[in-house]
């Protein structure tokens, strides 16, 4: 079936060329147009059939999935790419098979759990269980499978991070022996703290502004101290003061710990130049 349509009413799309020299230039030969009828001024329509339409504008494809509203992580085949991204990140499941030590092969085991197995909510609260002492390390875990909380679980989250703000659920023990100043040879991952841990930076500003307004220290000196070079303060006075600010809140000492021993580990041993 054909349909009717003037050319005002709808212009073909087309790609103009630039003309070429030979074609810009003027004909040499002249004609003789005194003998032709004259043009005819009655405009007739030109008419395009439904073929010739459809070879002027083809459809473009866009295939697209629809993700499951249980898919919770960006892991579509979620055990087989898991065990890819074990194999890209072996420095960050090293440390998690550190500190899991004993329970390492249990948490394998529900590392690769099939998603049939074990749906992703129950999957993410599993490891979260296994890893809530090291809160830095179960914050790379989510960063790594795509796990965006502030999306699934926005409201626990912020509750979650006041109370531990206020009362520490950290296992201190477990980076005791985290030489601190070790971080100062990396000033570029030093200075990217705030981007890569933000959470980190929002529990130390509810821990030196409490409501009372009792803390003499303030976030900014915190800042300000962390982020001084070697050429400001040596490695002995920077970190004795790191301490002293950090003294009323061990938790959050532990956290920054876990963060220094996680960026640490990351290198192999080089010192960046100007440290």
């Amino acid at each position: 079936m054909s349909y009717h349509q003037t050319i005002d009413e709808h212009k073909p799309t087309c790609i103009v060329h630039p003309l070429s020299a030979s074609e810009t230039r003027k004909p040499s030969v002249s004609f003789d147009l005194s003998n032709l009828p004259e043009k005819s001024t009655t405009t007739e329509p030109i008419v395009f059939t439904q073929d010739e339409a459809d070879q002027d504008s083809s459809p473009i494809d866009i295939s697209g999935q629809i993700v499951p509203d249980n898919i919770l992580v960006a892991l579509l085949d979620r055990d087989n790419e898991m065990k890819e991204l074990v194999s890209r990140n072996k420095v960050f499941f090293s440390m998690l098979e550190s500190h899991l030590h004993a329970s390492w092969s249990d948490f394998q085991k529900l590392l690769f759990a099939r998603r049939e197995q074990v749906p992703d909510a129950e999957w993410i609260q599993d490891i979260s269980e296994y890893l809530e002492h090291a809160p830095v390390l179960l914050e790379k875990f989510k960063e790594l499978v795509g796990y965006e909380e502030y999306l699934f679980d926005s409201d626990s989250y912020e509750e979650d991070d006041e109370e531990w703000s206020r009362h520490g659920s950290y296992d201190e023990s477990t980076f005791e022996n985290v030489d601190i100043t070790l971080i100062r040879n990396y000033p570029s991952k030093l200075t990217a703290f705030q981007e890569s841990y933000p959470q980190f930076f929002i529990n130390a500003k509810r821990c030196f502004t409490p409501p009372d307004g009792e803390s003499q220290a303030t976030f900014e000196e915190f800042e300000k101290l962390l982020f001084c070079s070697r050429r400001d303060i040596d490695d002995e006075e920077w970190e004795k003061r790191i301490y002293g600010m950090l003294d009323n809140w061990p938790n959050l000492l532990a956290q920054l710990k876990e963060i220094i021993a996680y960026e640490v580990d990351c290198e192999d041993g080089g010192i960046e130049e100007g440290s």
